[in-house]
């Protein structure tokens, strides 16, 4: 894909910029795909995403001593010399080759050369003959060098209950889950390869079980049926879409710039199609964000110092960060929460009392720090979560701007009566139709406000550091010693589901301990029953922070959480960011930090979380390969220097707005003319 097929394109006509705002949507069938357009210059909000599908088969019995099989194209780029190879260090196992190609002579002749009894090539395959031959292997390998749009030959053996394993690249950890329903392989790593067929060869009952969950998958999300529904879908939002003008004018002078992919998350949402709001009637013109520094306040969260939640984090994490950037950020705190400091880190503290109560502390907090924030110097308040969402029009009848951040549905969290569910429910809707712009932490809640609201919101992802482990002192104490331990870090309250955990752990004999690190979140009957199980192998701690969370987290051997609601979980983050292996429950926020590069087991399913528990203390090596992939994704996306940035855009396009809109790229053919004629 070439980068200059994929630029904007603008019509000038005397002056004035004609940009399109026709129904346009073009389908990615990965992610990955997406991403790629995205990268190149076309805006994320005319691109969907809608997979291929699959149609189950007959399941057929599972046999331990099946051989495995490959089949596809047989080119340089499919990578079937590399299995090869691999298959001269497994001389017991037996490989059926399926398919021809331009390398069909020269494979021939590899595998006589390296002696290899134990391949058989069974040539071009369809249809029914296809069919026969994955439904009578052990697992699939497909050891591909080349990037793969979607991969629809692992949706076919997942269709017959057949594992796989593949290479990770391209869109292969969107199908494949590490551990669950198959096995990545660095691309061109022969020895992890072999290493990888040999761990399903020699377990032919887990090769059974990741075969059924990938039948799960495929039904559960790749069907006919699915794919039908997600496109009436679309022809549905596309037909709704405002019949307004086809083009509409922007002058030139505004020399609106391409869409930027870099320094974004992988969907690379933050310069959506939704763009900040031009001042509403009476708001303030933006002054020159040159001639001053651009004042932020952060409302919602109960302050710094303490790290009590995501919030707290942001603040401590992101605040800092902007003000290293020329922003003067003041953080509103509850006066309980955060020691009496003028400053911190560079941020402007302000702290105010609240009422400590579970269904009034934060509202309160909120009014007073908005009331606050009216008649003082800020440029933009930033509120984060669906509850003070609700207070974020104030700011703006004095003609400030406005942000809100949304961590995660409160409203379904188990804590909530039917008034404080009534008033989150109203949060969501305050989230995106009070503030000047809406941010979300995951893809998960940007479909979810597109879905139920017809919203485009921003996805700015939360973030983390890359920590290195630290030398045992802090955690001596409590008597545990590096790489002994399972992790859960959080609030302990009923969606975190720790009781799910301990039970599950209770069940195994094993000499690796439990700890839970973490505190109220005024769920005291609860955390009371927890503790119940408390003793020398289920060990319970308060709020860990700085060099005691550093070094208990890079000192732990796995870290799992259970819950049944998340957000985008910070622990899940900084334990990724630690180097360390994840074991969490299979919901879309998890799943989306997960893929490819952790595990997973069903949600609230007791035995599945026991088997996975089972298998990742007794795997050291699965261990170390899913930590080390976790933490090379937190270093390409996850970081807080690119989170700071990705909010910064978004601040600045704010206070001056621009149109972004990108038009399909002409052919290869035409641009190579309009190369020609140029010259």
């Amino acid at each position: 894909m070439q980068p200059g097929y994929l630029q904007q394109k603008r019509i000038c006509i005397n002056g004035w910029a004609l940009t399109a705002n026709a129904r346009i949507c073009f389908l990615a069938p990965s992610q990955f795909v997406r991403q790629k357009f995205v990268e190149n210059g076309w805006s994320p909000g005319k691109i969907d995403v809608l997979p291929h599908f699959q149609r189950l088969a007959d399941p057929q019995s599972f046999k331990a001593d099946a051989p495995i099989l490959y089949f596809g194209r047989l080119s340089p780029e499919k990578g079937v010399a590399d299995l090869l190879h691999a298959m001269q260090r497994l001389p017991n196992l037996r490989l059926q080759i399926a398919g021809d190609g331009p390398e069909r002579l020269k494979l021939d002749a590899l595998a006589e050369k390296l002696g290899l009894q134990n391949v058989k090539f069974l040539g071009h395959l369809t249809g029914g003959d296809l069919n026969h031959a994955i439904a009578s292997s052990c697992f699939s390998v497909l050891p591909s060098r080349a990037y793969e749009t979607f991969g629809k030959s692992i949706l076919e053996s997942y269709a017959h209950a057949r594992a796989v394993v593949a290479s990770d690249l391209g869109s292969r950890r969107e199908l494949i889950r590490h551990g669950e329903t198959g096995m990545l392989f660095p691309v061109g790593d022969i020895e992890r390869l072999a290493h990888a067929i040999s761990v399903l060869a020699d377990c032919p009952e887990q090769a059974e079980e990741m075969g059924a969950a990938g039948r799960e998958l495929v039904r559960a999300h790749y069907t006919p049926d699915q794919h039908y529904a997600t496109l009436m879908k679309l022809y549905e939002r596309l037909g709704e879409t405002s019949h307004a003008k086809l083009f509409r004018a922007v002058p030139a002078s505004e020399k609106p710039g391409p869409v930027s992919g870099q320094g974004f998350s992988r969907a690379n949402n933050a310069h959506s199609s939704k763009q900040p709001e031009r001042a509403s009637p009476g708001e303030k013109s933006a002054p020159s964000l040159e001639a001053r520094k651009l004042k932020v306040a952060f409302i919602g969260g109960r302050g710094v110092i303490s790290k009590y939640s995501g919030i707290e984090t942001y603040f401590e994490e992101a605040g800092p960060r902007l003000a290293s950037l020329g922003y003067e950020v003041t953080v509103y705190c509850r006066s309980y929460f955060t020691p009496a400091l003028e400053t911190y880190q560079g941020m402007r503290l302000v702290r105010l009392p609240t009422l400590r109560s579970k269904h009034f502390e934060t509202a309160i907090h909120t009014l007073l720090s908005s009331l606050h924030a009216l008649f003082h110097d800020c440029d933009v308040i930033h509120y984060h979560a669906l509850g003070p969402a609700l207070f974020s029009f104030l700011p703006r009848l004095v003609g400030k701007k406005t942000v809100v951040t949304v961590q995660g549905l409160d409203l379904q969290r188990k804590k909530w009566g039917k008034f404080a569910s009534a008033v989150l429910r109203g949060g969501e809707r305050a989230a995106i139709g009070f503030p000047n712009a809406t941010i979300v932490v995951s893809r998960v809640l940007h479909q979810y406000f597109h879905e139920h609201f017809g919203a485009q919101t921003f996805y700015v992802p939360n973030g983390t550091t890359i920590r290195k482990r630290r030398e045992a002192s802090h955690i001596l104490k409590y008597s545990l010693q590096p790489h002994t331990y399972a992790l859960f870090l959080g609030r302990f309250s009923p969606e975190k589901n720790c009781h799910l955990l301990i039970e599950a752990y209770e069940r195994i004999d094993t000499p690796v301990k439990l700890v839970l690190a973490g505190g109220s979140s005024y769920t005291g009957r609860y955390i009371r029953e927890l503790r119940a199980h408390a003793s020398d192998k289920v060990i319970f701690l308060d709020w860990v922070a700085g060099n005691e969370l550093d070094e208990l987290i890079t000192n732990a051997m796995l870290f799992v959480l259970p819950s049944a609601l998340e957000g985008l979980s910070l622990a899940l983050l900084d334990a990724m960011g630690a180097g360390l292996c994840s074991l969490v429950s299979d919901i879309p926020e998890n799943r989306e930090l997960v893929d490819g590069v952790g595990f997973t087991f069903q949600p609230g399913n007791l035995n599945d979380l026991e088997r996975m528990l089972r298998l990742l203390i007794c795997s050291p090596a699965l261990r170390r390969t899913a930590a080390k992939q976790a933490q090379a994704r937190i270093r390409e996306h996850y970081l807080w220097p690119q989170i700071a940035s990705q909010v910064d855009s978004i601040y600045r396009e704010m206070m001056a707005p621009r149109y972004f809109t990108v038009a399909p790229a002409p052919s290869p053919l035409l641009e190579s003319d309009q190369d020609k004629s140029a010259a």
